[in-house]
């Protein structure tokens, strides 16, 4: 018996295993990984660069376009660069609660697999139960994208993913 409409909605919205979560350089996408059945791809790269062509077809892919870049700069050809918008942020939480109970594993990568896609993977565990959990990742990806990480968590609290 649930004691509150959020516990049930939390426990109706839950899977009932933890999602396996890999972090990858986008050259190992492209030359060496074939994903598993159900497995769903997140592709980095920066705004305006399409993402690569992995070498096997994933169930679902979402392209996130983000600046590996700690703030909001001005370019004088790009304008105002952002790390990641809320759009952006909001659209990537959509799409992996769209796919959360029928994926078998979440595959990230950007560029180097060192900052972005970390940043990406740790905010996901914030709220979604995967393996390797959460202080895992930090603990393997101490250098993460720190300003993806917080405009994720800040749409997955706009969200009610997550509670402050």
């Amino acid at each position: 018996m649930f004691t509150s409409t959020d516990t049930a909605r939390d426990t109706a919205q839950s899977p009932l295993t933890r999602i396996p979560l890999e972090i990858h350089l986008e050259a190992s996408i492209r030359d060496h990984y074939h994903p598993g059945p159900g497995e769903v791809l997140i592709a980095i790269t920066e705004p305006g660069r399409p993402p690569i062509t992995p070498r096997g077809s994933f169930m679902a892919t979402h392209h996130l376009a983000a600046w590996d870049i700690p703030f909001t700069l001005q370019h004088p050809q790009y304008g105002a660069m952002t790390p990641l918008s809320m759009q952006e942020a909001t659209s990537l939480l959509d799409f992996v609660l769209h796919h959360r109970h029928t994926m078998t594993k979440v595959v990230i990568y950007c560029k180097a697999g060192t900052a972005r896609s970390p940043g990406v993977a740790i905010a996901l565990s914030e709220w979604l139960p995967t393996t390797p959990h959460i202080y895992e990742l930090i603990e393997r990806h101490p250098c993460f994208h720190r300003p993806i990480y917080r405009t994720l968590c800040s749409a997955a609290i706009a969200s009610g993913l997550l509670r402050t």
